[in-house]
């Protein structure tokens, strides 16, 4: 019976550790969810198995299948914990106060970095953006591109648990009619963080 509490003890601060994780990163549309509802069924099962198999099973054999039910779920929780720990939790947005100007109006740009995560994070890490973004408009495409506007925007080096930190620049269309882009990136991350909207400047 020992050995059952000590193996119920385990597997409980395993559940436990991977739905630390699992809420911290904010992540519940992934099926480690169902892992963790299945593991009062889980316990459930090892506590009748342990009190009818011994019975009928020699103790060799016994604790074998004892390990065979610890690999199982080893195997199904480790990886779960390991990408859940490893995948960011950020998201840079770029909007502007309309999508249609007039020749000579002012374009409000905003790019939004905001951690969905339960508690702060740090920016210019692996998995995060850096604390330096860069906004930009332009119209065309590479090589017959034309920048407008190349402005780098400032953070802190840390976000707080669900925060969402707004940068506000302001641009005056001078440039011509027709259809422009904005665009803000990370461009020291390793993860791509980046986001685009399109505008249409009219005579």
């Amino acid at each position: 019976m020992l050995t059952f509490f000590l193996l119920a003890i385990l597997i409980i601060f395993l559940y436990l550790s991977i739905a630390f994780v699992a809420s911290m990163t904010d992540l519940t549309s992934l099926p480690v969810y169902l892992l963790l509802y299945t593991s009062p069924v889980y316990l459930i099962g090892l506590y009748v198995f342990w009190t009818k198999a011994k019975a009928s099973y020699q103790e060799r054999k016994f604790k074998k299948l004892i390990a065979f039910f610890l690999i199982v779920f080893l195997a199904f929780a480790s990886p779960i914990t390991v990408i859940l720990a490893a995948v960011p939790n950020w998201s840079l947005t770029i909007t502007t106060d309309k999508s249609m100007y007039r020749l000579g109006e002012n374009v409000t740009i905003t790019a939004i970095l905001t951690n969905n995560a339960y508690f702060a994070k740090p920016l210019d890490s692996y998995y995060s953006p850096s604390s330096t973004l860069e906004i930009s408009v332009t119209n065309g495409s590479i090589p017959h591109q034309y920048v407008f506007l190349d402005e780098l925007v400032n953070f802190s080096n840390s976000v707080g648990p669900r925060q969402s930190i707004p940068k506000t620049l302001t641009w005056q269309a001078v440039n011509g009619t027709g259809q422009y882009y904005v665009h803000v990136d990370s461009p020291e991350s390793r993860m791509g963080f980046s986001d685009q909207v399109n505008i249409t400047i009219t005579p």
